[in-house]
């Protein structure tokens, strides 16, 4: 019997692989790849507004990753998930925003006599479609373009001042009357500091906090 040092033996041989690579565990052949859409899908699950092409990657990986064909099913199914949960984000970011644009009054469309909801979302008044016959903070009573006259006169005066001297004849009872008060909002990049070109809106609020509920003019 050869001895393991004459050269004799040379201990236990594995097969050769015919598919090239290093073999698997227990002789059971080359490890299977990962699949490259299971890993686009979490990749895509990841990345800012890819939901929906993470969800269709992820369900294309779950089916390619199937029976153990290729390694990467868990990453197929975070991937199916998190793009999910993202998608439903992004649906619901979409829905959020047409309904601002669809509810907001911008400077430059407002119009004298509209009824305004007042908030201060994003930093300065932002004004709200409302419906006059329902509760409201305000109506608009001034809705105008900033000339160069305008802005030499506000080198002078403060624009509520200068709300007060535009007030149309059909508002300056409303006007005077202190149970309301003037405030305004422009489309200006310094709100306080229109430039030509921009554009003020003048609105009349109730000066004790409380709603209203009709036209001012009714």
């Amino acid at each position: 019997m050869s001895s393991p040092h004459d050269g004799g033996y040379h201990g236990y041989q594995p097969p050769s692989n015919p598919y090239g690579g290093e073999p698997g565990p227990y002789g059971q052949g080359p490890a299977q790849p990962y699949d490259g859409l299971s890993i686009a899908a979490l990749a895509a699950s990841l990345t800012c507004c890819a939901g929906p092409i993470a969800v269709g990657l992820g369900i294309a990986g779950i089916v390619r990753t199937r029976a153990g064909a290729r390694r990467g099913r868990g990453l197929a199914v975070a991937g199916l998930v998190v793009g999910v949960l993202a998608s439903v984000a992004l649906a619901a970011a979409l829905v959020g925003f047409v309904w601002i644009g669809f509810n907001t009054v911008p400077e430059d469309e407002a119009e004298v006599g509209d009824c305004i909801d007042v908030s201060t979302l994003f930093g300065s008044n932002d004004l709200w479609s409302a419906d006059c016959d329902e509760d409201h903070d305000a109506e608009v009573f001034v809705a105008e373009r900033i000339d160069s006259e305008a802005t030499d006169r506000l080198d002078l005066v403060s624009l509520t001042t200068f709300c007060e001297e535009l007030v149309p004849a059909e508002y300056a009872a409303v006007v005077q009357d202190s149970t309301y008060r003037v405030d305004w909002s422009t489309d200006a990049f310094d709100d306080a500091d229109p430039d030509v070109g921009d554009h003020l809106v003048c609105y009349l609020e109730r000066t004790d906090g409380e709603k209203l509920d009709e036209p001012l003019l009714r």
